[in-house]
């Protein structure tokens, strides 16, 4: 079984998906595989996931859908993944190296852990990526919903279950 599935909805996402796929690409230290759907896209995104989907071969599962939005593109991912966990990425963001095998290590270490997130980075569009700290001064446990929405902003790109 693979460790991951990494969750990919793009709707017209051509000017993303070279730069997101290649934050997956520098990925290493688990086995993972990559869904990306694409969501009935009027642009190139088609052609270039097929681009990526040569030189990444079996690891990149394209599915094909008519626009139905974003959350029925994930349920639809989720659907055909086929790793032990479910991280999600959008496709106008980016990985930074070694973040699958940290989720990974953390979910096989910590056995009642469901849910990872993080804090983002967020590239301003300067040259400079600022990192923004939310400051969470309590960790959650058991029904956490309620206080994720109360309390701070959650990334779904920072996401892994």
């Amino acid at each position: 079984m693979l460790d991951i599935s990494v969750i990919v909805p793009v709707y017209n996402g051509e000017s993303f998906i070279d730069r997101c796929m290649g934050s997956l690409l520098i990925q290493d230290g688990c086995d993972f595989e990559i869904v990306a759907i694409n969501d009935g896209s009027t642009d190139n995104t088609s052609q270039l996931l097929l681009k990526w989907q040569r030189f990444l071969g079996s690891r990149l599962k394209i599915i094909e859908q008519n626009n139905s939005g974003v959350a029925a593109a994930r349920n639809r991912a989720i659907e055909n993944a086929l790793g032990k966990y479910i991280s999600f990425l959008d496709v106008d963001d980016e990985y930074l190296p070694g973040r699958l095998s940290k989720y990974v290590d953390l979910f096989e270490s910590e056995a009642d852990v469901g849910v990872i997130y993080s804090d983002p980075v967020v590239n301003s569009g300067q040259s400079e990526y600022r990192y923004y700290e939310f400051k969470r001064k309590q960790t959650y446990q058991g029904w956490i919903y309620k206080e994720i929405l109360g309390h701070f902003p959650l990334i779904l790109s920072t996401v892994a279950c």
